[in-house]
């Protein structure tokens, strides 16, 4: 049994992870940092404990204000972190990279295991000069970012990959969960990549994963390509 502590736990993704971690049976939820509603007992309060706290892994799907606090109480708690927060500065970056030096920390700007699949397929392939490449992304209309972490961090890799980047299209609009699609154009043939979350519950997914496998790894920087990368023996 894998001990969760949630960060943003009463939130859209806090509750998604909830809901998995339910149904998977290996995890359970000892605590979290949230807003519980008035009058109703709760596993989850408004500030991080300030005591000694046994968990094993926790998962932050909170606000980037949140950020040093989350990885402060980790490192003090000595508790794994996985770590979904989009839009963190290079300060912040630095402080991730310090924290995994004495506990395990994954951090991916999107938690799905298909855009990580995405993202490894196209750091893999050639991409030969005859094409220019485009990427486009799609997101509801109350994402504040944009473009977004996700298609920032698509975009680094298509950048190193050809000098015909067109650049990244982000657009907003109801309640689109996520879609990110890279169009590889030449003249007489189009090849599109493209990854749609259905729902949330992928992330949480995908989130739920990487924490049980870095639950069982060494203090260190990892990303979803390394647990990709590891669990399927690369």
């Amino acid at each position: 049994m894998i001990k969760l502590f949630l960060i943003g736990a009463t939130g859209r993704m806090g509750q998604a992870v909830q809901d998995v971690a339910a149904s998977q049976k290996i995890f359970k939820v000892v605590g979290g940092v949230g807003k519980p509603a008035k009058g109703e007992e709760s596993l989850f309060a408004p500030d991080f404990p300030t005591k000694a706290f046994v968990a094993d892994v926790a998962v932050d799907f909170s606000a980037v204000e949140l950020f040093e606090d989350t990885l402060s109480w980790c490192v003090k708690s000595k508790v794994a972190l996985v770590s979904g927060v989009t839009g963190i500065s290079e300060s912040q970056k630095k402080a991730l990279k310090e924290a995994a030096k004495k506990i395990p920390v994954l951090w991916a700007p999107n938690m799905s295991i298909g855009v990580a699949l995405i993202k490894k397929m196209l750091t893999e392939i050639h991409i030969p000069e005859t094409f220019d490449v485009h990427l486009l992304e799609y997101h509801h209309r109350h994402k504040k970012d944009a473009p977004s972490g996700t298609a920032k961090d698509l975009e680094a890799v298509l950048k190193k990959k050809t000098k015909n980047y067109t650049g990244t299209s982000a657009i907003r609009g109801g309640g689109i969960f996520g879609v990110h699609r890279v169009d590889l154009m030449a003249e007489s043939e189009v090849i599109t990549i493209q990854h749609q979350a259905l729902d949330r519950h992928v992330f949480a997914k995908g989130a739920l994963a990487s924490a049980e496998w870095l639950s069982k790894q060494k203090p260190g920087l990892y990303t979803l390509q390394d647990y990709l990368n590891k669990s399927s023996g690369g």
